[in-house]
């Protein structure tokens, strides 16, 4: 098993089967090597100067090199039009946290692949962003997690088990040894994860429902969309469920790895760490770009921002809803939908991760031209 993987995209046909993202098996122990010990880089680091033998237009010169064991097909990176859809949210929540001194405000990307993304980050004016060559896992087996910082956003890699490990650690809740808070989060992935039994029993298990309403009555959805009628509600597998020997001691709620937890008619809960998570739906579908130019020029999956706010959620939505609106030309902008129920009843979701025909697949490309 992988100890963490570059940043971004598999491209390999077996990868996109349905069973492409493994969950842990229950009861297995992970191991975690591949980083040597560090220290958190300070608040402010100093982008290194030639970073993996770059040339000057940032792209590699020789093979990536990376600190910890990684899958060559996993190194996509996203493209800045990406980051423009999550933008607003992103100013919105540097706004409400950092008032008198937004130049303050960090970003921190867990998941390295060639250190394009500061670069890009920068471009749009947030000018300081933690992402280092660094082993995310072993980072958080060592709590060397960089920081302090204000917003986790990142493209995990889809193979292998990383996007339920990556889950895992947005709900572990507030770690009160290192005086953090619980930290905001927005992670791309492709649709078809919120239709996957295991991410809708974690949303059910860490937060609480939002309401519907977001339905676009005008709207028919996308074809392939997952109905209302084809969702199957499944209790939490096991490797999402409270696990750890220390959560709970003679019925006493302990701090866990998923925040507060307690038991109750012998199952473990845990404390809901507050609303529900939100989705930027994109209208077409993100590219993305392989630091060696190598694999397919267009994604054959649709990709949209999973993103979790806090107690801030329903202000950043409405901040986000508008400038969406305002920086749209002719209707291309994202939507932005709040909860589970809302991607269902609007048919935003694809039922499966099935890729689309070489005819489907020019007609999409051919649109967006």
């Amino acid at each position: 098993m992988p100890t963490t993987s570059a940043h971004k995209r598999p491209r390999s046909r077996s990868a996109e089967r349905r069973d492409g993202i493994r969950p842990p098996t229950p009861g297995t122990k992970r191991s975690i090597s591949g980083a040597s010990p560090s220290h958190s880089p300070s608040l402010f680091p100093s982008p290194p100067s030639n970073p993996h033998g770059a040339g000057a237009s940032g792209k590699p010169t020789g093979p990536l090199h990376h600190n910890f064991k990684a899958n060559f097909n996993d190194h996509f990176e996203t493209t800045i039009e990406a980051l423009r859809d999550l933008l607003p949210v992103v100013q919105e929540l540097r706004r409400l946290t950092r008032p008198s001194a937004p130049e303050r405000f960090v970003l921190y990307d867990p998941y390295y692949c060639a250190g394009a993304i500061p670069g890009l980050w920068r471009d749009l004016g947030l000018p300081h962003t933690l992402h280092e060559n660094r082993d995310f896992y072993a980072d958080i087996a060592r709590d060397t997690v960089p920081g302090p910082y204000d917003l986790l956003v990142t493209n995990p890699p889809f193979s292998d088990d990383h996007l339920p490990r990556l889950l895992e650690f947005l709900a572990r809740g507030r770690d009160e040894t290192r005086g953090n808070r619980q930290r905001p989060w927005a992670f791309l992935a492709p649709d078809y994860i919120a239709a996957k039994p295991w991410y809708r029993a974690w949303v059910r298990d860490h937060f609480e429902a939002a309401g519907g309403g977001n339905r676009n009555p005008d709207s028919d959805g996308a074809p392939g969309a997952l109905k209302k009628a084809q969702i199957t509600r499944f209790e939490a597998p096991p490797f999402l469920k409270a696990s750890q020997a220390d959560e709970v001691v003679d019925g006493v709620p302990q701090e866990g790895a998923n925040g507060v937890c307690h038991t109750v008619g012998g199952s473990p809960v845990c404390t809901k760490l507050g609303p529900e998570p939100f989705y930027i739906v994109p209208k077409g579908r993100y590219d993305f770009k392989h630091p060696l130019n190598a694999g397919h020029e267009h994604s054959h999956f649709k990709s949209m921002w999973y993103v979790w706010m806090g107690s801030r959620t329903s202000e950043i939505i409405r901040a986000a809803k508008i400038e969406l609106l305002k920086t749209s030309t002719s209707g291309s902008s994202a939507t932005v939908v709040h909860g589970l129920q809302a991607l269902d009843e609007g048919q935003y979701v694809s039922a499966t991760e099935k890729r689309l025909n070489p005819r489907q697949r020019k007609r999409i490309y051919t649109k967006r031209i």
